[in-house]
């Protein structure tokens, strides 16, 4: 489904981009008109004549000039201006209306209104519907605004969405008269992101953050009535301060919208409101458990007798939930409660031979809570739990005592080909079934806290389960700031205690991604760490944290498990990795503490090649690679997890991108319509330990492009007729080279340089460029690392698309950029001529232009470079870094040269020209640096990603 929004961030830009263009405008006139004025204002003020009065001192005449050119200008300018404007009125008709796309979940029956029908949701979820309790379910059509309550329409919830921004759902549901009068209520929505403001009745009821977990308030009496309506307000915008992050490209797409179930849960007016189960094995093989049950009061009155409330107890009773078999019955606890309170009940159980869960064999157990107001039934509360027992000892796992355990498992995006983020049980538990079907025994829920509907089929068909906090691709800055790490504790303590009850729970992430090399880092690791095993305490968890750095990590050792991730296309950094683990890394103490595990190892391909592994985007290839990886990692990790089980959708566009729809990324081995690739079978085999079949290796060449030889043998072949053929140019080439000082006095005094050779030498100069950084972005398109820096610094996914079209077409890239380093040195011109129009002496702009170009003349060393650069790069890629610093020596030289040819030009003193020009240079990229590193992450993330490079 598409919706209509009013204006978006890239309208935003335009218009933006619109009002720059006025400006420049502007300024363009205001210097001509004020260059005018200096020039009759030095010619008068010879004779000395007064500043003061710019009437007196130019006459009436020459006042009339400069005004009929100002004149001019101006209309000039209108007619700029204008079009300007007429352009900024289509761009806002066009562009002010963008396509939401929205995916609504309506397979499955939804229970209307205060139906006493059992809801299809009864057994899945938090919580369970039982005798006493029932979920009046808010599935259902919501009426939706995406333009702050000015139209609205009607959507099916579950949702979700890639609208970035607040949403406004509302709807109106009716519930008895008796249920309202007898009855107390839970608010319970199992997940919106990524934060909203809840309102019932008009009574504010809750905010809340929490990036997809739960938002759960029990609700006072009389709010809910006859009839009812509830407003959600839900902001679903990230950005650089947000837990996830909104440019964050290793993970999944952050759907915005009421993703998962939403219901009043109506409950007695004293009644569980939940309950935490731990155990102890004892030496008679007697499991131990403890329950820790919550209990909370609402009005009570209709407990009382003469004025007294009845007498209160609760009991506990446990049964196997294959036969529904009672294994267990508690005695009694008595409590006294009095109105809206809240207390804790603390049971002790015992299992004989309890039945263990395990992968092979998931044994659950519900524990029923109830309680009785004398010896009526007033509330029945249960909890599906499981008793399972995981140890680590070196890198060695240990299944309930008995069975060795090693982690196959598949990472698992949180994405539906037809629902969206709104995730449908049915469809869950067939993929979850199919997983392990393959052999996994684990999947991981990257990024992100799993959908209670994971945990829920995870638990019942046997899968370990590991989930994140979407700490995700932190740079050093924002893990420094109490502030944001705060926010990512928070989630922690609502993670864990929204799952601790979950048999299938193997371990939990904290972080992936971020910058592991700063101090900050490992205090983050250790708090957070601190706040899973306290919780956690009498259930023993595993944490771990992911990263691509293995060389750097200064948090290796802090946790049970790290995860090392593989991203980029190509065996080689498993293979170096390989040799630095078996030289480094397996003597490290830390490995003493910590296992390492495969996180993620996987290649993005194009889903219709079949050219064979020899094509490095083919089927055929992300098959080779498993098997070849495979063999390396196996031996040397605690368990390995593939990067995807299918191909999902991510927030930015891919650099490289392998699919009609540059947002999927394609590393799966089903593809995003769950189409079974050639992977799954040989996945299968290898941890069967069966026999592989032969994979065909095809015949495909690596792609090379010709285009930056091509162009570069024609230019530098122009340039070498240009030298032999004009004898001045020659003349004019090599004094600027060896004699730039006797080149630009000779320039100020006499020489006036052809227009067409300067033309030629600043096409050569930013062709050269452009195919220099052509070769730079098409090589490494491929590198995770490499998104990672351009989704940060081009925060605008419009402009990536462009980005990515320019990169992808070398041919575009070199014409794109050969124009914009054009029209870089032309307002190089203008700044140097707004500068002239202060100094005495008269400067001709076509003197400014031709200092500009020629004093770029040592960035020419990037043409012959860009022409042989990707060939050489073959045999060896370090020359790329090196390319690089030639670079930024040949830019330096640049500067230098544009302020020694300013000076003698301008007929400055030497010492205060280099201060004022070298402050100039200084102070653009102190601001560009500036707002680089204050208002977006661009700089730390760099420094991040230039880690994990290793």
């Amino acid at each position: 489904m598409h919706f209509r929004i009013k204006i978006t961030h890239s309208c935003r830009l335009a218009i933006l981009n619109n009002f720059i263009q006025i400006f420049v405008s502007l300024c363009v006139r205001a210097v001509a008109f004020s260059r005018e004025i200096a020039c009759r204002s030095r010619s008068v003020g010879a004779r000395g004549t007064d500043y003061a009065f710019p009437t007196r001192t130019l006459g009436m005449r020459g006042l009339a000039c400069a005004f009929r050119r100002w004149s001019i200008g101006t209309r000039t300018m209108g007619y700029i201006g204008t079009r300007t404007l007429v352009i900024l009125f289509l761009l806002l008709a066009s562009q002010s209306f963008a396509q939401i796309k929205i995916y609504e979940r309506t397979s499955q029956p939804v229970q209307q209104n205060d139906s006493i029908v059992r809801s299809p949701f009864g057994d899945k979820g938090l919580y369970f519907e039982t005798p006493t309790r029932r979920k009046m379910m808010l599935n259902g059509e919501w009426n939706v605004s995406f333009n702050n309550g000015g139209s609205y329409a009607k959507l099916i919830v579950p949702c979700s969405y890639d609208f970035s921004g607040s949403a406004f759902f509302d709807k109106s549901f009716s519930i008895s008269a008796d249920s309202a009068a007898n009855c107390s209520f839970i608010l319970v929505a199992e997940g919106i992101n990524n934060s909203c403001e809840i309102k019932l009745n008009d009574v504010f009821i809750t905010k809340h953050t929490g990036a997809g977990l739960p938002v759960i308030a029990a609700l006072d009496d009389g709010i809910i009535r006859a009839e009812n309506k509830i407003s959600i307000v839900v902001n679903s915008e990230l950005g650089n301060g947000t837990l996830p992050l909104a440019n964050q490209v290793n993970f999944g797409r952050v759907a915005g919208g009421i993703t998962q179930d939403i219901y009043i849960l109506c409950v007695p007016k004293v009644y569980s409101l939940s309950s935490f189960i731990t155990f102890t094995f004892a030496a008679d093989n007697t499991v131990k458990l403890k329950i820790a049950a919550s209990i909370k009061s609402t009005i009570l009155d209709k407990y009382k007798i003469s004025g007294t409330f009845k007498s209160f107890h609760a009991v506990t009773k446990i049964f196997k939930k294959q036969t529904g078999e009672e294994v267990f019955a508690g005695s009694k606890i008595d409590f006294n409660i009095e109105n809206n309170n809240l207390l804790e009940l603390n049971f002790d159980a015992a299992l004989k031979n309890a039945e263990m869960w395990s992968p092979d064999a998931p044994n659950l157990y519900l524990c029923k809570t109830e309680i009785f107001s004398d010896e009526e039934l007033a509330d029945e509360f249960v909890t599906e739990f499981g008793i399972v027992s995981v140890q680590k000892k070196n890198e060695q796992f240990t299944l309930n005592g008995n069975k060795n355990f090693k982690i196959y498992g598949t990472n698992y995006f949180e994405n539906s080909h037809k629902f969206g983020a709104a995730l449908d049980y049915s469809e869950v538990l067939a993929e979850l079934t199919n997983i392990k079907k393959l052999g996994f025994n684990t999947v991981r829920v990257p990024g992100y806290a799993a959908h209670p509907y994971i945990l829920n089929a995870a638990s019942r068909i046997g899968l370990m389960v590991m989930e994140d906090v979407p700490f995700n691709e932190v740079p050093g800055k924002l893990i420094r700031s109490a502030e944001y790490t705060e926010l990512a504790y928070n989630y922690i303590s609502q993670s864990v205690m929204r799952d601790r009850n979950y048999p299938c729970i193997l371990a939990y992430g904290l972080g992936n991604e971020f910058d592991v090399t700063v101090p900050a880092a490992q205090d983050y690791i250790k708090n957070a760490k601190v706040i899973v095993d306290t919780l956690n305490k009498g259930n023993k968890k595993f944490t771990y944290y992911t990263t691509s750095n293995y060389k750097d990590d200064i948090c290796f050792g802090l946790t049970e498990l790290k995860g090392q991730n593989f991203y980029d296309n190509g065996i080689d950094k498993i293979v170096k990795y390989n040799e630095y683990y078996r030289a480094t890394i397996k003597q490290s103490p830390a490995l003493k503490n910590t296992s390492i595990f495969v996180a993620s190892f996987g290649i993005a391909v194009n889903n219709d090649n079949r050219n064979g592994y020899s094509d490095a985007h083919s089927q055929e290839a992300q098959t080779k690679y498993f098997v070849d990886a495979y063999k390396i990692l196996d031996p040397i990790s605690s368990g390995l997890v593939i990067a995807a089980y299918a191909d999902y959708p991510v927030g930015s566009p891919e650099l490289y991108p392998m699919h009609w729809d540059k947002f999927i990324r394609t590393n799966g081995i089903f593809t995003v319509e769950r189409v079974s690739k050639q992977a799954p079978e040989y996945l299968r085999r290898l941890i069967a330990a069966e026999e592989t079949p032969k994979i065909l290796e095809g015949s495909v060449k690596k792609e090379t492009p010709q285009i930056f030889l091509i162009t570069g043998l024609i230019c530098i072949g122009i340039l070498i007729i240009f030298l032999n053929q004009y004898k001045r140019f020659r003349e004019y080439f090599f004094r600027c080279i060896f004699q730039p000082n006797a080149f630009f006095l000779q320039l100020r005094e006499q020489m006036i340089v052809p227009v067409f050779i300067n033309i030629m030498l600043t096409a050569m100069i930013s062709i050269g460029m452009a195919i220099f950084f052509a070769n730079i972005f098409y090589y490494y398109k491929e590198y995770t690392s490499f998104d990672v820096i351009v989704n940060n610094f081009l925060q605008n996914n419009t402009l990536k698309l462009y980005f990515i079209d320019l990169i992808n077409e070398p041919w575009k890239f070199i014409l794109a950029f050969t124009l914009i380093n054009i029209f870089l040195n032309f307002l190089t011109c203008l700044v140097l001529y707004f500068i002239s129009l202060y100094i005495k002496g008269r400067v001709y702009f076509k003197n400014i232009y031709i200092i500009a170009v020629w004093s770029s003349l040592p960035l020419l060393i990037t043409l012959p470079l860009g022409t042989v650069l990707y060939k050489l790069t073959e045999y060896n890629i370090s020359l790329f870094f090196y390319s690089l610093i030639v670079f930024l020596v040949a830019y330096i030289l640049y500067i230098v040269r544009l302020i020694k040819a300013a000076r003698t030009l301008f007929e400055l003193r030497s010492f205060g020209s280099y201060v004022y020009g070298f402050a100039i240079f200084i102070i653009l990229f102190v601001l560009i640096y500036f707002y680089f590193s204050f208002f977006t992450n661009a700089i730390d993330t760099l420094n991040m990603a230039f880690h994990n490079i290793n």
